[in-house]
């Protein structure tokens, strides 16, 4: 939420548009936020607030919470907390959100603020480090009294070699992007959640930017979207670096891979499957597979992969749906067998455009099909 964190936007009323619902968005800090706000302002007419025209706002940013009482959170990151009087303010015509955790608390205020739906941004934390590591070092000592915020950065850290800035983050910073990550998949496994969550990963925004934005708009319901105007990312500008995968291999000493590994383990992987395997798409294909309604368990089964495309047994259902109408599936399962390798943290941040259109191909044949009883088939 702060300037130091994003730039202050300087166009567009202080208002927002009326009568449209804001957009609510979260992200791991340094995966693409900017990129994603600017783009959904300057496509659907949505605003993000002018922050920097709120009255106590020069205090607020250079690190002294609550000195603007119209805004919608304290803190930032790991230590943000909505508060619900300031979530009144941007209900309506606004694209915000937060880098925020998925805490009891802000959970709560997002229900009883009439928010329904969020999209949370993902990225390997570890590369989201690097690109963290490297912000801080751009932006110098001026941004250390914001930071204090979220943690403690020594004084004398600006004056340290970019290898022990490294080592200090990976054992301050990095543990608090593996629990975010793990909080949100946690979060949208539980049975008792009220927010419909969308994730969306920073690979799409990389390789797919225009389908990356339209998955966040479809699924907030935004209509008249002009996909002409989207922002093109460029190195260097709006916080955009290279991004690229498994970048921190290259950064972090062969000892600190090692305490990267141990501090990881698979704890995130296990995260996806056991948020992956709530999805509603599976248990609803597999009712349908279960009423002989195979075609439309493939429909089912392909939001589930949509939404975790690394997630094997959502591939199983679709294929076992598909090939009861009678229809081959064996470059889908080539596909599958090449491309789901052994689990590991990394392979669940790279989203499988080839698995997943090849999965959207075969359903839509289905759907065409129109002379194939699937029923018929499965005896």
């Amino acid at each position: 939420m702060s300037s130091q964190s994003q730039p202050v936007p300087e166009n567009g009323p202080h208002g927002a548009a009326s009568g449209a619902p804001s957009v609510f968005f979260v992200s791991l800090p340094k995966s693409g936020t900017v990129f994603t706000w600017y783009s959904l302002q300057d496509m659907t007419g949505l605003k993000m607030p002018d922050f920097h025209l709120l009255k106590g706002w020069f205090d607020y940013n250079r690190g002294r919470d609550f000195s603007c009482p119209d805004l919608y959170a304290c803190g930032d990151y790991n230590t943000q907390l909505l508060i619900p009087e300031g979530m009144k303010n941007f209900l309506q015509g606004y694209i915000f959100g937060a880098h925020m955790q998925a805490s009891y608390h802000n959970m709560r205020i997002l229900k009883e603020s009439g928010i329904e739906k969020i999209t949370v941004l993902l990225r390997d934390p570890r590369d989201a480090l690097v690109s963290w590591v490297h912000h801080l070092r751009k932006l110098g000592a001026p941004a250390r009294n914001y930071h204090s915020k979220i943690y403690h950065i020594p004084r004398a850290y600006y004056e340290w070699s970019l290898e022990d800035q490294f080592r200090y983050q990976i054992r301050s910073f990095l543990p608090t992007t593996v629990n975010w990550v793990e909080g949100w998949l946690d979060y949208y496994a539980s049975a008792d959640k009220e927010i419909e969550v969308l994730f969306v990963y920073y690979d799409e925004l990389k390789r797919e930017p225009v389908r990356y934005i339209r998955r966040i708009t479809d699924f907030h319901g935004l209509e008249n979207v002009d996909f002409s105007k989207i922002v093109v990312p460029e190195e260097g500008k709006m916080h955009f670096r290279k991004g690229q995968h498994g970048q921190w291999r290259e950064d972090f000493s062969a000892a600190d891979q090692l305490l990267v590994d141990d501090l990881v383990q698979d704890r995130i992987w296990r995260g996806v499957e056991a948020a992956a395997a709530q999805h509603p798409g599976l248990a609803a294909a597999n009712g349908s597979l279960g009423s002989g309604d195979a075609k439309r368990a493939a429909t089912e089964a392909l939001q589930a992969v949509i939404q975790f495309p690394n997630h094997r047994p959502a591939y199983e259902l679709l294929l076992k749906a598909v090939e009861s109408c009678g229809i081959s599936a064996a470059r889908l399962r080539s596909l599958v067998e090449a491309e789901l390798k052994p689990r590991n943290t990394a392979e669940s941040f790279i989203y499988r455009y080839e698995l997943v259109d090849a999965c959207g191909a075969l359903v839509s044949g289905l759907e065409r099909s129109a002379g194939v009883n699937c029923e018929e088939s499965q005896t």
